[in-house]
């Protein structure tokens, strides 16, 4: 959507998808009409305060996510963008809008958003460590994720930022946790292994680790 607009933010230009957006018929219905005329008060208000802000700064406004209540009602997601217009005498005469629907796209956020939080509720109340676990080309493994468990459960306060996770294999284990590994990776084959983990203080206790590999 793309619009003109003069010093009192009445609109001067407004092309054929700003009209569509506002539910006029052609352009001479949209054109002299300012925001008051075609949203709620609220709205209209925040989009004459940005205005003035563009007139008196002469600053632009660049890709602000906004939500927008259309004449209609609906709720939009916006991208807007305002920038000053200025004469050849380096006057500011008024602004050209820019405004890109993006509600597809947050819709899209909030369901991947949701998703996630429904995922890591279920990982911290199963009764067991859930876990994404990468290994690199280098055969050395790191978590991507690992529910709080591991705490609980093995006693060991993992650190994301540590790329050898195979330090906490107790070390008669350590070789044939690394052979299942690589089996798994050349076979892309289901991971069941048996092993013991060593905790923070010492302590070792036995766990059964399973996971499918994705690629």
């Amino acid at each position: 959507n793309v619009y003109v607009k003069d010093l009192e933010s009445r609109k001067t230009l407004i092309n054929k998808a700003e009209l569509d957006y506002l539910g006029f018929k052609d352009e001479k219905e949209g054109l002299g009409k300012n925001d008051y005329e075609t949203f709620g008060e609220d709205f209209a208000k925040t989009f004459v305060d940005e205005d003035q802000s563009v007139f008196k700064t002469g600053k632009s406004i660049i890709n602000k996510e906004t939500l927008i209540e259309d004449p209609s009602k609906r709720r939009v997601w916006y991208l807007l963008s305002k920038i000053p217009l200025v004469n050849e005498n380096g006057v500011i005469e008024g602004l050209i809008g820019i405004s890109v629907d993006i509600t597809k796209q947050k819709l899209v956020q909030e369901q991947l958003s949701a998703s996630e939080l429904m995922f890591k509720n279920l990982a911290e109340n199963v009764p067991g460590v859930v876990y994404q676990l990468c290994v690199d080309a280098d055969g050395k493994s790191h978590f991507l994720f690992l529910s709080s468990k591991m705490e609980e459960i093995f006693g060991i306060n993992f650190d994301y930022n540590e790329r050898n996770i195979s330090k906490y294999i107790y070390y008669e284990d350590k070789q044939s946790y690394l052979d299942t590994l690589f089996r798994v990776i050349t076979n892309k084959s289901n991971w069941n292994y048996e092993g013991r983990l060593q905790a923070d203080n010492g302590e070792v206790k036995w766990f059964q680790g399973i996971s499918s590999p994705t690629v």
